[in-house]
């Protein structure tokens, strides 16, 4: 997927490397969390979130994902390297 954004002024590309937002299970407790973010970046994130055709709260929940999911890969391979 590629997406064309204009958010003030500024014309930026998603790459293919966009992934689909992360549902969470209906099961899951979920706890709403508060964070401090500037609130021209929380309006400019909102209007590109918008235009991907998804939530800030799904955007944020895929990014940590990938996020989690990359530091739990480099957790492995340095298990991985010191056992050998």
């Amino acid at each position: 997927m590629t997406a064309l954004l204009e958010i003030n002024n500024w014309t930026g590309r998603i790459d293919d490397v966009y992934a689909p937002a992360v549902a969470p299970a209906d099961d899951e407790p979920m706890t709403a969390r508060a964070f401090r973010m500037p609130d021209a970046l929380w309006e400019s994130f909102g209007k590109a979130c918008k235009a991907m055709g998804t939530t800030r709260s799904d955007e944020l929940r895929r990014h940590m994902t990938q996020v989690v999911a990359a530091y739990e890969r480099e957790q492995r391979r340095v298990a991985r390297e010191s056992a050998e």
